[in-house]
């Protein structure tokens, strides 16, 4: 007869919790998104997402290029300041380096969590939902 050898169990590892997948109206909290009509002077209107960010007329904003999109900070010691009816004016330089210059149309997202609002020329959402859009198609000309 062989001797039975007993080997302890080693303890279950702990189960990683996944978070709650987010509703749209978490989501919605996020990431608020506006198109705004900018004037010749590099002046938009966004008050629906400046409400979103809790940013105030006054503050003081820092406006800074990240390839082709605009990206704002609030700031204490910005050097340029919300308007009183909640427009912001985007130097004209900083429109020449993001490649919207003299475009009229943009998209503007307020990242709630980052607390940045980020500002798009049409032309790049347009082309990115172009390519979404020809892979949904793909996908439904496969099936």
């Amino acid at each position: 007869m062989l001797p039975t050898i007993v080997t302890p169990r080693p303890a279950p590892a702990p189960v990683a919790v996944l978070p709650a997948p987010a509703s749209e109206a978490s989501a919605g909290r996020l990431v608020a998104i506006d198109v705004a009509r900018m004037d010749p002077s590099g002046r938009l209107r966004a008050t629906r997402v400046l409400r979103a960010l809790d940013w105030l007329p006054g503050m003081g904003i820092d406006v800074d290029v990240v390839r082709e999109a605009i990206v704002i900070r609030a700031g204490s010691s910005g050097r340029h300041r919300i308007g009183r009816l909640g427009d912001i004016r985007v130097p004209a330089s900083i429109r020449i380096l993001s490649g919207i210059g003299d475009c009229r149309s943009v998209f503007v997202a307020a990242l709630v969590h980052r607390q940045l609002l980020v500002i798009h020329p049409a032309g790049t959402i347009a082309r990115v939902l172009g390519r979404t859009y020809d892979r949904l198609i793909g996908k439904l000309d496969a099936r």
